[in-house]
């Protein structure tokens, strides 16, 4: 199950950067890539959502052409 890391910051200057959110996640857990979590995670899943709304999307895997 692919985790999606995110500051939950209200305002921009309490964001923190994609690798220190990695950093102190590797504090508590070194045998996950956090680094992905933060970067490649939140990509793929943005893809597989516009791909559902593309016009030729039927079910996952299926296209029409």
């Amino acid at each position: 199950m692919p985790v999606v890391l995110s500051s939950g910051a209200v305002d921009p200057l309490l964001m923190r950067g994609p690798r220190d959110l990695a950093a102190l996640m590797g504090l508590i857990d070194r045998e996950i890539d956090w680094l992905d979590s933060v970067s490649t995670n939140p990509w793929k899943i943005v893809e597989r959502n516009r791909e559902k709304l593309s016009t030729g999307f039927v079910v996952p895997g299926v296209k029409v052409v």
